[in-house]
Order: structure tokens, then sequence, then C-alpha cells
């Protein structure tokens, strides 16, 4: 009977992966980030662990030299960033947007997006580089 109680619950728990798996993964898609990718020297990024969050759907991103390094659909060890993004579609308006710093910048002050630091220093970070958005979404 427990043996019964305990598969049922890994079955139970590999169905809720597998059911997040598939938005996630449209997710990294509608990103269009790749592990391999380089970063511009303009992310302020270099050597970071994200976990992110889109409405529900969970992931992570790792960075090492501005190179992506791992991005999944479950979260990394010891993150230095959580990233909070209202939904897909506020991915999509961002990237589809004429001016993506203007409605990025937009996002962060409705808290569509939220971006928090897990240390002190990086959340002095985080506000250098929400600084940074507003300031270059005056120029774009």
């Amino acid at each position: 009977m427990k043996k019964m109680i305990v598969i049922s619950l890994i079955l139970m728990l590999l169905s809720v992966q597998f059911a997040f798996a598939e938005p996630c993964d449209e997710i990294i898609n509608e990103l269009g980030i790749q592990e391999g990718q380089q970063f511009s020297k303009i992310v302020p990024y270099k050597n970071e662990r994200f976990n992110i969050y889109v409405g529900d759907v969970q992931g992570h991103l790792v960075l090492e030299d501005r190179v992506v390094l791992a991005i999944g659909c479950n979260h990394t060890q010891e993150p230095t960033y959580i990233v909070h993004i209202k939904d897909s579609d506020t991915i999509k308006e961002i990237k589809n947007a004429e001016s993506p710093m203007d409605v990025f910048d937009d996002k962060l002050k409705t808290g569509d997006v939220t971006i928090e630091g897990v240390t002190v220093t990086k959340k002095i970070k985080g506000f250098f580089t929400k600084l940074g958005i507003k300031i270059g979404s005056w120029f774009s």
C-alpha cells in the first residue's frame, strides 16, 4: 500500500512537471534565448543566476561571462536575481513594440515585470539597471 502511494506521488509530480514544461518551452522560444548565446556588453549582467516566473510558469537562466550557460524549465540553485513577468503576453508586447525599451520601462513601473536582487549588492545593481532602462527609454 505504501509503495503504491509513493509511486502515485512520483507520477503526480512528474505530470505536474510535464504540464509546466510545454508552456515554459513556448516562453523560452518567445524570448529567443539559447544556450551558448552571447549577450551584448550593453546588458548589465555578466555572471548571474536568474529564477524567472512568467505567470505560473517557472524557469531559470544562468549567465557566465555574458554567455547563456543554461536555460530551462526549473529553478537554479542560489539565484542572484528573481524575475517576475505577469504573463507571456507581456513578453510579446515588449518584444514586438516599436520601442521595446519604452514598453519595458512601462512594465517595470506598473509591476508587470519585476527584477529583484537576492543580496544587497544585487539589489543595488538592480536599482541602477532600472535607472539605466529609464534613461535608455528617453532616447529610444
